[in-house]
């Protein structure tokens, strides 16, 4: 995750291409800078994502993480890509 918030130009490059060619009313990149960008799901989908992660378990190898701890790692890793 540390690679994507710290992309080169060339992968700069290719979201300029996405969001030229690809366009998706969702996406929002323009505020996908290192100090607004979110890896945590809004809330307003949260319970699908928790959802989704628990059907998906059968499908990870070896031990996996709960969601929560997830969750945790991510708002901390979204701290650190804030202050970079």
């Amino acid at each position: 995750m540390k690679k994507i918030a710290l992309l080169g130009r060339e992968d700069r490059e290719d979201v300029v291409f996405k969001q030229k060619f690809y366009y998706a009313k969702s996406a929002h990149y323009e505020t996908a800078t290192l100090k607004e960008i979110k890896l945590i799901p809004a809330d307003y989908i949260m319970d699908e994502v928790r959802e989704d992660y628990a059907a998906m378990k059968n499908m990870i190898y070896g031990a996996y993480p709960d969601f929560d701890s997830i969750l945790t790692y991510l708002d901390e890793l979204e701290d650190e890509i804030h202050n970079l």
